[in-house]
């Protein structure tokens, strides 16, 4: 976000109550990352800097930010992906920005006439149970679209809390799964056999679709597995 800001001189960061500490003073959540993330850290997330205090503007579940006569922003507090997690509807486009919190949608495969998503589930505080519940909250704002963090909109709302009710039990039961096989497996390799449940389980999907074995669609979705399998083993892990 720093970095960002450097470009954006007047620019004010609007944060949930939980972020705003982070943001000032990352030095908790870097140590967190890394101990997740290991030597990827830095390929992933370096740098991360500290935001000035006075650029930080704290948001409350349901308070708004009025951008004009016809547009007014409000702020929910939608935990499941990450604990201080905001979802924005827009009053205007009646549209909700969920960030990770509906999951990840794959505009590739929208010219095969397939829209697909799947959970966020990336570690270190994934909780499939608030995550549901989130996204109850969401469906029941009746949006027109989902504006996702990743990657892009949908004009089938339904389709993603219908996809997230679909694969999100899905994701949780490969990693229960794996932990009840391999307890005492070290978590890098009860996270890639819990990748690989996931990619099967997917491929199968994709290919009742009628999606080629050739789809770049596969790699994305294979470097975002890898990160959702940590976060689900993370999860079991916490709950033993």
């Amino acid at each position: 976000v720093r970095v960002l800001l450097e470009h954006c001189p007047n620019a004010t960061v609007i944060v949930h109550p939980k972020g705003k500490r982070h943001l000032a003073d990352p030095s908790r959540l870097i140590a967190g990352a890394k101990a997740v993330y290991g030597e990827q850290f830095d390929a992933l997330f370096d740098p991360i800097v500290p935001v000035p205090e006075e650029r930080l503007l704290v948001k409350e579940d349901g308070e708004t930010l009025v951008l004009s006569a016809e547009r007014t922003l409000t702020f929910y507090d939608t935990p499941g992906h990450a604990n201080h997690h905001f979802s924005i509807y827009d009053s205007y486009s009646g549209g909700v920005f969920t960030g990770d919190t509906i999951g990840v949608f794959y505009p590739q495969l929208q010219e095969a006439g397939l829209a697909f998503c799947l959970p966020s589930t990336s570690p270190n505080q994934f909780n499939p149970e608030a995550m549901k519940q989130s996204a109850e909250r969401l469906e029941k704002l009746n949006p027109t679209r989902i504006y996702f963090g990743h990657f892009g909109a949908l004009d089938q709302p339904e389709e993603a809390f219908r996809q997230l009710r679909f694969w999100l039990p899905k994701f949780v039961a490969a990693g229960k799964e794996v932990i009840a096989r391999h307890p005492e497996a070290p978590a890098a390799e009860q996270a890639k056999a819990v990748t690989k449940l996931l990619h099967n389980d997917i491929t199968a999907f994709l290919n009742e679709c009628s999606i080629p074995a050739s789809s770049p669609v596969y790699k994305v979705i294979e470097l975002d597995l890898q990160v959702c399998a940590m976060g689900i083993i993370d999860y079991w892990r916490k709950q033993r």
